[in-house]
């Protein structure tokens, strides 16, 4: 008897192990010119501020495009989207065979109205350029406390969008 069990405890570990029950899979969302994979624990939300939103219980991903007559590249526009908000935060540029972005890390502490106290969240904001002078401003977002936690996904989240 104790070997059956020690077996079958073998047996489910190994099955629990190379399965994945507990992480999210991967899923692609698309609305308004951007298209991203992030996964399945984010649903798309409405917000007047933003005209993409996609939320789960924990992170937060908002898209905003423009067009605009002047030629930007995709770093000044992002400097200007972070002076927009009063931030000076360093500018960087990715690129590789599949994308290029320029992004940002910044701080910004709102009042949270169902908690009824402010709230500091960081968030990753990634900007494009898109066809006909078309701007993408975007945001990946998390409070600070999970910030660390989830630095790393933005980051391979931001490599998968694609903008009109």
């Amino acid at each position: 008897m104790k070997k059956v069990l020690i077996i079958t405890l073998f047996i489910i570990s190994i099955f629990l192990g190379g399965c994945n029950f507990f992480t999210p899979e991967p899923k692609e969302f698309s609305k308004d010119g951007i298209t991203l994979t992030l996964d399945e624990s984010f649903k798309e939300n409405e917000n007047d501020l933003h005209k993409v939103t996609f939320a789960s219980t924990k992170a937060l991903f908002t898209g905003n495009y423009e067009v605009l007559n002047i030629d930007y590249s995709q770093k000044e526009y992002a400097t200007l989207c972070l002076k927009a908000i009063d931030s000076s935060e360093e500018v960087l540029e990715y690129t590789d065979d599949n994308t290029t972005f320029a992004y940002s890390y910044y701080v910004n502490t709102v009042e949270d109205v169902f908690l009824g106290k402010d709230v500091t969240y960081k968030y990753m904001l990634v900007c494009m350029k898109g066809n006909n002078n078309k701007y993408y401003c975007m945001n990946f977002g998390t409070t600070e406390n999970n910030f660390d936690d989830y630095k790393d996904q933005m980051f391979e989240w931001a490599k998968t969008i694609k903008v009109e």
